[in-house]
């Protein structure tokens, strides 16, 4: 009932009503119910269920525990015919313990994510914070840091299905070399002053953030970011959006940068991430889970859920293997899916996207049948997903 706000505006919940015999056994599939609004109709709070019935329309869906061992798992639903279908591709995928969360700053994106102003003398650059990329009243400072520690920065908003082009930079005072931490402060004023200088001036904002788990600034150091590791530094990665209506898959690759060096990419705790070995296997990995089969089958599970990392444990995605032909023909596809993704011709990644439906559907041992019915259904499936998304993306800072 999320599309029909039944509370009006004054609550921003999904509401959903769950009906269940006591002492009786559940018998699956479940009947899942998802209520519409027909267009341009409006809804009172104090109308009787025959006159939202009129009002409305009803998608008779149905229910399943997304894994079949585990009846307290989240549900996988949809018509019956399709979700029929996803279950017979359900399961773990290699790449499954290594997605990560992206950098999450813990309340202070308006201290760290910057924008370039100018090139200053070797080394170093003129950046300016950015206060409004967070929630918190934070003062805008302009000043030279040190350029090593400046890298791009994806949010969630700057990736789209194939494509991830970076909006912001970031002040990453953590070294690549021993990441879990950031750079201590006696080695930071003493070799990289500039950018602790810039730090310091924010140093009361930032050791009032909150305690979260292994991370507290208050009494350690006070410019450290949270779910920094080796993986954030990785060249190549595939990342994916928290809260969308689709699910938007991008490989992402380091940038040049204007000096020679080119600079890694860092996504935000908007994004998950899976570092892999190469743009071969990132272009890979973004393929087989732009296909089809894994959105429809991602989607139909993530209708009352974000689409975080859970989603390598429910899709069947092999590891890249550089010695398989079809393995290394799929990378291709999605070199040819950037490339047109990044031109706008719909019409050319229309056609590269059948074709990479094609080839995987082999790796998963769907038929052309399945593979239409899936796609078919995913127009549906997206539609409700973006009333959700709708009421909750949000790219403010993460204080939980």
């Amino acid at each position: 009932m999320v599309r029909l706000h039944p509370f009006g505006q004054e609550a921003a919940n999904r509401t959903a009503i769950l009906v269940v015999h006591r002492g009786k056994p559940l018998i699956w599939p479940l009947p899942y119910v998802v209520w519409e609004r027909k267009p341009n109709v409006r809804l009172d709070s104090d109308e009787s269920l025959a006159d939202i019935r009129s009002k409305t329309n009803r998608l008779e869906w149905v229910g399943y525990p997304i894994s079949s061992s585990d009846p307290l798992s989240s549900w996988i639903v949809g018509r019956n015919v399709p979700v029929a279908i996803a279950r017979k591709f359900v399961g773990q995928s290699d790449y499954r313990n290594i997605v990560r969360e992206g950098v999450n700053t813990r309340g202070a994106n308006g201290v760290f994510y910057i924008e370039k102003i100018s090139d200053a003398n070797k080394g170093q650059i003129v950046v300016r914070n950015i206060p409004s990329a967070g929630r918190k009243k934070i003062s805008q400072e302009t000043a030279k840091v040190d350029r090593q520690h400046v890298y791009p920065l994806l949010t969630g908003k700057d990736v789209h299905r194939w494509i991830a082009s970076p909006s912001m930079k970031i002040l990453l005072p953590h070294s690549p070399l021993s990441p879990t931490d950031p750079i201590p402060e006696s080695s930071l004023r003493k070799h990289e002053k500039a950018t602790y200088k810039f730090l310091a001036k924010f140093e009361k904002p930032l050791r009032k953030r909150r305690k979260f788990r292994n991370f507290d600034p208050s009494g350690g150091t006070f410019y450290g970011l949270y779910n920094v590791g080796t993986y954030t530094f990785s060249p190549h990665k595939v990342v994916w959006r928290e809260i969308a209506s689709d699910f938007m898959v991008a490989a992402v690759f380091p940038l040049d940068d204007g000096n020679v060096t080119e600079r890694v990419v860092v996504p935000n705790h908007k994004l998950m991430m899976v570092p892999v070995k190469s743009k071969e296997e990132a272009l890979y990995l973004a393929a087989m889970l732009n296909s089809t089969i894994s959105r429809y089958t991602v989607l139909s599970y993530t209708v009352a859920t974000q689409i975080s990392t859970h989603v390598l444990n429910n899709v069947r995605v092999p590891q890249y293997d550089d010695t398989n032909e079809v393995h290394k023909a799929i990378a291709k596809l999605g070199a040819r899916a950037v490339a047109a993704a990044g031109t706008n011709s719909l019409s050319a990644l229309n056609a590269v996207e059948l074709e990479i439906d094609e080839i995987t559907r082999s790796l998963w041992g769907a038929s052309v049948k399945e593979v239409k019915t899936l796609r078919s259904a995913l127009s549906e499936i997206i539609e409700v997903l973006s009333q959700v998304a709708k009421s909750e993306e949000d790219e403010g800072d993460d204080d939980t």
